[in-house]
């Protein structure tokens, strides 16, 4: 099966992203990319879309799972450090991750947490996405709303991790904050049409 028969599966059952993201609780731009064929769904997922859509696993099974390298995209962790004259030393200080674990981040060793891709995103002011490779641009210039607003969903999922009311006025203040210039960055892309 491909990527767009998958989306066909969905179609079928007249449901967009957003509502089968929210049956399976899949992200709904990770639905999109196992849509598209750039992400491999892992096993725990593969099972609740066959599920869901009423298939074998074997015909939902579209990937070589021989082949590690296609689990996910490289991310852009070592690039974005290295263009900033970073050290891994000086990262791990300011973000409060250890050095060996950052290296194995950017060596995809081991794959973050959300909380941690919210915090080094943060950190190199660029979105999620783009830090794990899944886009070509960076905050606020993703390629379709789908990734911005999902960027947005991520940032107010940490809210509700916050305890201390000036920390969480904070981060509303940098959500509106980057929901405004995304708009303005729209609003610019439009004018260049």
């Amino acid at each position: 099966m491909q990527g767009t028969d998958l989306r066909k599966l969905r179609e079928k059952k007249n449901m967009t992203l957003a509502q089968v993201s929210e049956q399976l609780n899949i992200p709904a731009t990770t639905i999109a990319a196992y849509e598209r064929g750039i992400r491999k769904p892992k096993i725990k997922n593969l099972v609740k879309l066959a599920d869901f859509y009423g298939v074998s696993l074997s015909m939902l099974d579209f990937f070589d799972y021989s082949d590690d390298s296609n689990l996910k995209p490289n991310n852009r962790l070592r690039e974005i450090r290295l263009s900033k004259d970073l050290t891994l030393k000086k990262v791990a200080n300011e973000i409060g991750i250890s050095e060996n674990l950052i290296g194995k981040y950017e060596r995809n060793e081991r794959e973050p947490k959300l909380k941690t891709w919210i915090k080094l995103a943060d950190y190199f002011n660029v979105s999620v996405s783009y830090l794990q490779g899944l886009t070509g641009f960076s905050k606020g210039k993703a390629p379709s709303d789908d990734l911005d607003i999902n960027y947005l969903h991520q940032r107010l999922d940490q809210l509700k991790e916050i305890n201390d009311l000036q920390e969480l006025h904070k981060e509303l203040k940098n959500i509106a904050e980057l929901a405004h210039s995304m708009k303005i960055n729209r609003q610019e892309d439009k004018d260049h049409d």
